[in-house]
């Protein structure tokens, strides 16, 4: 699966603001605590987010992120869970 983040100036802070977000929310608690926004798999950004944001998290993940992207990850991780 092919990474495919949109064209945005702002798409490091908004990637950053969600990680952070749900880093903070204990989501990330079995990862590395020095691990940043930088490193972490999109994959995993997009799972986590859609099992466990807010609606408001879930519009800026499609701000970050191509909804056919999206709807891979989906499809792949948690359609089969």
């Amino acid at each position: 699966m092919q990474k495919i983040a949109k064209g945005s100036t702002n798409y490091y802070q908004l990637k950053k603001d969600l990680f952070n977000k749900l880093k903070g929310m204990g989501i990330f608690w079995s990862y590395d605590k020095e691990c940043d926004y930088a490193n972490f798999p999109e994959a995993l950004i997009i799972e986590h987010t859609l099992k466990y944001a807010d609606y408001d998290d879930i519009i800026n993940l499609f701000n970050l992120y191509e909804r056919y992207f999206i709807f891979a990850v989906w499809e792949k991780v948690l359609s089969l869970t």
